[in-house]
């Protein structure tokens, strides 16, 4: 198992929220299809920690297919999750291709 393939794996897991987090920050500093995939599926998680590193990775990525649920997460997410994707959306812009 690659590095990228143990973070998904990390991210998906219900163990530890601190490493779920920590996991969802490395996936946004590598970047790339998988790595967006695997946050996007992450946004939902019921841990607010997690939630707020898996958007402010969405937002370093700069991924344009996380536009529509980041400004989800804005209208109606917790409040914490919401600055975070306000954050997110001012760092992405208008949604531009993935950074890597």
């Amino acid at each position: 198992m690659n590095e990228l393939e143990e973070l998904i794996a990390l991210l998906g897991q219900d163990a530890d929220e601190n490493i779920q987090a920590d996991a969802a920050e490395m996936l946004g500093e590598i970047g790339g299809v998988r790595a967006v995939k695997a946050l996007l599926a992450a946004l939902n998680d019921p841990s607010g920690v997690v939630c707020v590193s898996v958007i402010l990775s969405l937002g370093e990525l700069r991924a344009a297919e996380a536009l529509e649920p980041l400004l989800v997460v804005l209208s109606d997410g917790a409040e914490n999750e919401r600055g975070a994707a306000a954050v997110a959306l001012g760092r992405s812009g208008t949604g531009g291709p993935s950074r890597r």
